[in-house]
């Protein structure tokens, strides 16, 4: 039924058919009161004709009306017109997860966890108010043209599970992303969304879902295998995803809630830790600490890619040490490093147990062997964690644009730390010029600009605890010998 030109309470006024669902249309409408584009959800027979549902649906409609997020679509309005039941919620330009799969397939690691991350985020702002979404998959994640992430229909998948009509496959229709305890008819928690989300993160990283969709297999079928049978790591489907990438999707996956992650800021600090396995960045040809945010880049979400802002591998000089003799070796590197070398060395990789590199070895290395692995002084870590952090506050709107402003304060403690390094290596560094405290001076003034900032409450829980802990790595990469 085309409703394109009706008036609903005579205020929304449907326009042209954004897409249709097995549980309901929605339309692009006009708010003709606060004249404003909207989307407006109407429900669908049999939906709109039981009234069990009816009654169930503007129930959770006014709950999810509580979720104020940015990662949140927003609820404005429900009501009925002419036995007609209708949902008033935020219109989204852009396309859904489902449609951006369709049409490009398997996403880039470092892009399908970005995306991740947000959901995570408007998973976890639902949860803190007993929401459970029920039904995490592409279909109801939205992507705006600006690359946020907004999630759609909570609570509504609840009210059609409460009815009768679960008896005609409602919940079924979805198996590719449920959880075990939903396919067993168990009670769900918020455990049971991030699982839906293991199952989303899954296709993004291989183009299908770990246990198959509705075109391949029967839904029973694939609840079955949600059941009992192990998810293939995603980088057995696609070579570019990291191991650490692997561990975070599969605990996503457990299929005993105990064992997955306990909550989606768990699952979304996990996901920031990890390295997201895309091809390594070419070597930054700028200086080795340049102020973030100063040179136009787009922030990354991800705090575990040490890399960035630091200066690039030596390798190709490596290549040409190995092919002298070993006194050559000790001559070049006691040249090129005399205090271990100030190259990056990446984060631990979540789940691994793995140390961060040491100090390279003394300049009397055997030619033979492979080259040590420079020192790690774990400033450009730091502060690769630093903008993650902020980044996803502001994301989240626990932190306003001011703290932006932190990461060029960061920039200029490293950059100090850096210049004092290298008055230290010449030979006139008792000369008393003290270059080598500039870095103090600027750590004492970041911190005291995270304390004002959070008392004048332009940073919020739980940004607060986290920015704090970002800094306080920073100072202690700071204090390590250099």
């Amino acid at each position: 039924m085309d409703l394109n030109g009706r008036i609903l309470d005579g205020r929304y006024q449907l326009g042209s058919l954004l897409g249709v669902g097995g549980m309901a249309s929605v339309y692009l409408a006009t708010d003709r009161v606060l004249e404003r584009q909207v989307a407006v959800k109407v429900l669908s027979p049999p939906y709109a004709q039981d009234p069990v549902f009816v009654e169930r649906f503007g129930r959770e409609a006014r709950a999810a009306a509580q979720l104020s997020h940015p990662n949140i679509v927003a609820v404005f309005d429900s009501g009925t017109d002419a036995d007609q039941p209708y949902l008033v919620m935020e219109y989204v330009p852009g396309e859904s997860l489902a449609q951006l799969l369709h049409r490009q397939g398997r996403l880039a690691p470092r892009r399908a966890v970005e995306l991740a991350i947000q959901v995570c985020a408007a998973l976890a702002a639902a949860h803190a108010q007993g929401l459970v979404h029920r039904d995490v998959k592409p279909a109801n994640v939205l992507v705006g043209p600006d690359g946020q992430v907004k999630v759609t229909d909570f609570g509504i998948v609840k009210a059609a599970a409460a009815t009768t009509l679960t008896g005609t496959g409602t919940v079924l229709g979805t198996a590719a992303y449920l959880s075990p305890e939903q396919a067993q008819g168990h009670p769900v928690d918020a455990r049971s969304d991030l699982y839906g989300l293991g199952c989303v993160l899954y296709e993004l990283l291989c183009g299908t879902p770990p246990f198959g969709s509705g075109a391949d297999r029967s839904a029973v079928a694939i609840a079955t295998r949600h059941l009992s049978e192990p998810p293939e790591p995603p980088s057995a489907r696609n070579p570019q995803v990291d191991p650490a990438l692997d561990q975070v999707v599969l605990t996503a996956l457990a299929k005993d809630p105990a064992q997955r992650y306990q909550g989606a800021v768990e699952l979304q600090h996990a996901l920031q830790r990890v390295p997201a396995g895309d091809a390594a960045p070419a070597a930054p040809t700028k200086p080795l600490l340049e102020p973030l945010g100063r040179t136009g880049t787009t922030p990354m979400a991800i705090g575990s890619v040490a890399e960035e802002g630091g200066r690039g591998p030596r390798w190709p000089r490596w290549a040409l040490l190995v092919a002298g003799t070993a006194l050559g070796i000790a001559l070049v590197v006691a040249l090129l490093w005399p205090d271990g070398g100030d190259t990056p060395a990446r984060l631990p990789e979540a789940g691994s147990g793995a140390a961060p590199a040491t100090s390279a070895p003394s300049s009397t290395i055997p030619a033979s062997t492979a080259p040590p692995a420079p020192s790690a002084p774990g400033v450009p870590a730091a502060l690769a964690d630093l903008r993650a952090v902020i980044t996803t506050a502001r994301q989240q709107g626990t932190a306003d644009q001011e703290a932006e402003a932190l990461l060029n304060q960061a920039a200029d403690v490293a950059n100090a730390l850096e210049a004092g390094r290298k008055d230290n290596r010449g030979h006139n560094k008792d000369d008393g010029k003290g270059k080598g405290q500039g870095a103090a001076k600027k750590l004492a003034e970041l911190q005291r600009q995270v304390d004002e900032l959070i008392g004048q409450g332009k940073i919020r829980p739980p940004a607060t605890t986290q920015i704090q802990q970002a800094v306080a790595q920073l100072a202690q990469a700071v204090q390590q010998p250099g």
